[in-house]
């Protein structure tokens, strides 16, 4: 197959990210170098992680009951002016988490020499 065989398609998403940040933390990261990064190999295992400035977040993939509609909001004579751009049935549920180097998960040692869960994924990981 050639490069010109190949067909490319574009899927928008809503990501939820709940409480955790609001619209103007985005806008100081999003104006920093590298200030948001979503890993994309996520999605298609269905839990994609998002990192927003010193923020990381796990998401799960769930399709919605309807149809997120997508709007540019344009003033015009002192008038809000809606402009349909497009449209998701897909939506990602985001919760903050922690990352931890392997280092330090490899040091972490329960105190009563029992391996609880905690444990026990740290020493596979």
């Amino acid at each position: 197959m050639s490069d010109s065989e190949y067909e490319e398609e574009t899927t928008y998403v809503v990501f939820d990210l709940g409480k955790a940040i609001t619209p103007q933390y985005i806008q100081e990261m999003k104006e920093k170098a590298g200030g948001c990064r979503v890993l994309a190999s996520g999605m298609e295992e269905g839990k994609p992680y998002v990192q927003i400035g010193d923020m990381t977040f796990e998401g799960e993939v769930d399709e919605t009951v309807g149809t997120h509609l997508m709007f540019t909001v344009e003033e015009k004579q002192k008038k809000q002016v809606l402009e349909y751009k497009c449209s998701t049935e897909t939506t990602v549920k985001m919760d903050t988490i922690t990352l931890e180097t392997k280092r330090e998960k490899r040091q972490m040692k329960p105190e009563n020499g029992e391996m609880n869960d905690d444990a026990v994924l740290a020493a596979i990981l």
